[in-house]
């Protein structure tokens, strides 16, 4: 019976154009896979500042897949790739040997400690050194994959 009537108004309003954002996008770093020329370092041992480290780690051994722009690591040579090979927590308890959920929570549990010290190491492939024993011949290991 409306769509018949004469009387019907219809009243049109302007609003300013509005920008609407996701709350959880604005509380997520930004994230950038670090390509890198240059060789991976061997091994990285830093102490870290209070606070979150910056990192997504995956798997066991955790190995870092991301390192966000506002991470502490920036800048200290530490790569994606590199794996977390130890956390030394500020009373002297050392982890190792952990996946990347037992090392989030050890850094999650102490994310306000001044004396978290991580070391950082690569998986490239390393020569092994052999002490030559007198009178021993010199022998050559070839590691296969």
């Amino acid at each position: 019976e409306n769509a018949e009537s004469e009387e019907r108004v219809i009243k049109f309003i302007s609003f300013p154009p509005v920008e609407l954002t996701k709350a959880q996008e604005e509380a997520e770093p930004e994230y950038v896979l670090k390509e890198t020329e240059e060789e991976m370092p061997d091994e990285i041992e830093l102490v870290l500042p209070p606070g979150p480290v910056g990192i997504v780690v995956e798997g066991t051994p955790p190995t870092i897949t991301k390192i966000s722009h506002s991470s502490p690591l920036v800048g200290t040579g530490v790569v994606t790739g590199m794996i977390v090979d130890t956390l030394t927590l500020g009373d002297g308890t050392t982890l190792s040997k952990m996946g990347a959920d037992e090392l989030k929570a050890a850094l999650r549990e102490n994310v306000e400690s001044e004396e978290r010290v991580i070391k950082f190491i690569s998986l490239a492939p390393v020569k092994l050194t052999k002490v030559q024993e007198e009178g021993e011949e010199e022998l050559e290991y070839v590691l296969m994959p």
